[in-house]
């Protein structure tokens, strides 16, 4: 008898999880708990911080009874869940939640469920190939990344040693002169900080010119290439991959129609 109540409890946590409306309503709760965070930063609002108080607290009963269905959803096997990167995220944040003196930094916590949005990537394959693509392409983008560090540490120190005594606001520290290769890198009025150092060294366009070839042109389009590369890759695993689903429905359907035709001659 018990064991038959556990498996109907079971069976009505997984055609819940199951179902279109539980997500949704999942969805606006953090939409609703996001803006109640947003509003919190404006003293206007402190009028009612009880309410969004009050809604901080509703939002995490939801998402803890959320919790608890998904996991007896998968019972026994736990490991469906808490092996799962977006339940993990989740479930950490409810444990967040009742760490003494937290603090502010639960709103944080809280905010960062937004992320849950990307679940409606699921409904779309082509949205699905280029999340799949950018993941995949992690670990190259680490290395041209790296390459990038380097570069910038290379070009703001020199920078320092060439422009500090002309526009130290700009060159005079390692930080302050990275930061402005930051803004020559993306060609966001990169022209203003190049006349400056031209005036006073006239050879200041080799160093401007080669890192803007370096940085903008050839770093940021290695980003853009690998990125081509692997959504292409992933196109060709999509297609791969519904082309022997289809297969495999053909070879079910003609072992059907066999099936059929040898009931038929043994009547």
């Amino acid at each position: 008898m018990v064991l038959k109540r556990v498996s109907s409890i079971k069976n009505f946590c997984i055609s819940l999880v199951n179902k279109s409306i539980f997500n949704q309503l999942i969805l606006l709760v953090i939409l609703i708990n996001s803006l109640t965070i947003g509003l919190e930063t404006y003293p206007q609002f402190d009028v009612i911080k009880n309410i969004f108080y009050l809604v901080n607290t509703i939002a995490l009963i939801v998402f803890i009874v959320e919790a608890g269905v998904k996991i007896i959803a998968v019972l026994p096997n736990y490991k469906k869940y808490f092996f799962n990167p977006w339940d993990l995220f989740d479930f950490s944040i409810i444990v967040l939640a009742f760490v003494p003196g937290i603090g502010p930094l639960i709103t944080v916590a809280r905010l960062a469920r937004l992320l849950r949005v990307l679940r409606i990537v699921r409904q779309f394959s082509e949205l699905r190939i280029i999340i799949d693509s950018l993941m995949k392409a992690i670990p190259s983008i680490s290395n041209v990344f790296l390459l990038l560090v380097i570069l910038f540490y290379i070009y703001g120190v020199l920078g320092v040693h060439l422009f500090s005594s002309v526009d130290y606001y700009r060159w005079g520290t390692l930080g302050s002169s990275i930061l402005t290769l930051f803004t020559i890198v993306t060609l966001t009025n990169w022209d203003i900080v190049f006349y400056k150092a031209l005036s006073s060294n006239p050879y200041a366009w080799i160093f401007f010119f080669s890192f803007v070839l370096l940085g903008s042109l050839i770093v940021i389009n290695m980003f853009v290439g690998i990125m081509v590369f692997n959504i292409t890759e992933s196109r060709k695993k999509k297609v791969k991959e519904v082309q022997t689903d289809l297969n495999s429905k053909q070879i079910l359907s003609e072992l059907k129609e066999i099936k059929r035709i040898v009931s038929v001659k043994k009547k």
